[in-house]
């Protein structure tokens, strides 16, 4: 079916609309490997075949992939630990790169 002569491509808007995500989730899903990669069009651009979309909504409708579990392993819930101020405050400048390491966040200590 992915081959027909009737198999229209879409570019990346009208793709993700079809499937009902936003162009970010869209690519998003391509990056963690839940979307194949586009075919290319021109040396810039894009486009994925209708049937293989058509394909990815079924597949969705059998509970095979959904959109909300690849938000959850992309992003942690909460924020940064923020540092203690006043009297709780340690001294260790350190401390700051350490619990960056801990919570898996790249910002510097200062």
């Amino acid at each position: 079916m992915s081959g027909d002569k009737g198999d229209k491509i879409l570019r990346a808007r009208p793709a993700a609309t079809k499937i009902g995500l936003g162009v970010r989730t869209f690519y998003r899903e391509i990056s963690l490997g839940n979307i194949p990669k586009g075919i290319p069009i021109t040396d810039r651009a894009v486009g994925w075949r209708e049937s293989t979309l058509d394909r990815i909504i079924s597949d969705r409708e059998k509970g095979l992939r959904s959109s909300t579990d690849i938000v959850s392993e992309k992003r942690k819930p909460g924020r940064p630990r923020k540092l203690p101020v006043g009297d709780d405050a340690d001294t260790d400048e350190d401390t700051a790169a350490r619990w960056a390491r801990e919570e898996g966040n790249a910002y510097p200590a200062r």
